[in-house]
């Protein structure tokens, strides 16, 4: 028998809550006391908070890596760079040492 005032939240369905962790949250719902009410929001508070940071250090952590490819490219182009740099060093070391010494057989 039902009391007065009193209903069934078994039998309810929430349109648009169908299968959600809502619709659970409606149908289970028990009238609180102060108590429960302000630690169920501060539960509520710290989760979000908790989610909103934990969702900011993962897109740190992305754009860090993306950051990290990136000076490994540069690294690569630079790598690149300073053999290109050396070999050319030597090239000009070796020609100007060809010039010097055509230059010396002319004044003899």
């Amino acid at each position: 028998m039902r009391e007065t005032g009193v209903v069934d939240m078994t039998s309810i369905k929430v349109r648009g809550l169908n299968d959600s962790p809502m619709e659970d949250e409606v149908l289970n719902w028990v009238p609180q006391s102060d108590d429960e009410r302000v630690a169920n929001n501060i539960s509520s508070l710290i989760q979000r908070a908790t989610s909103t940071s934990v969702e900011e250090v993962d897109r740190l952590i992305a754009e860090l890596e993306s950051l990290r490819e990136m000076l490994q490219d540069k690294a690569v182009c630079i790598q690149r760079e300073i053999t290109e740099y050396a070999h050319l060093s030597r090239s000009t070391i070796e020609t100007s040492k060809i010039i010097a010494a055509g230059l010396g057989r002319l004044r003899e």
